[in-house]
């Protein structure tokens, strides 16, 4: 998740998505690593009391990504939902071939 964007930043995201979490909007934790530019100790502490589970600055490397998404995918394994959910109808453009 970055941390800044023009619509919504990331801290005030990531706290919407814990509270949705904890008013069972969602079921289970959504993972979520912060991506800044501000590695400093002071915002990445920033960055985790808000409910991120890592942070990686930028510029980075998908090698250094990765084994990040390995351990919050093994932490937070993936809860499956016994329900069954209802279809939704997808609107498709049939295109011309004159």
């Amino acid at each position: 998740m970055l941390t800044l964007s023009r619509i919504m930043d990331g801290l005030t995201c990531t706290s919407t998505i814990r509270s949705w979490e904890a008013e069972g909007l969602l079921v289970g934790h959504v993972p979520i690593i912060a991506v800044t530019a501000n590695a400093r100790s002071e915002q990445i502490a920033t960055l985790l009391a808000a409910g991120m589970d890592d942070v990686v600055s930028k510029p980075f490397r998908i090698l250094e990504l990765i084994p990040k998404i390995e351990e919050l995918a093994a932490r937070y394994p993936n809860e499956v939902v016994e329900e069954e959910l209802p279809a939704i109808a997808v609107p498709v453009r049939q295109k011309s071939f004159e």
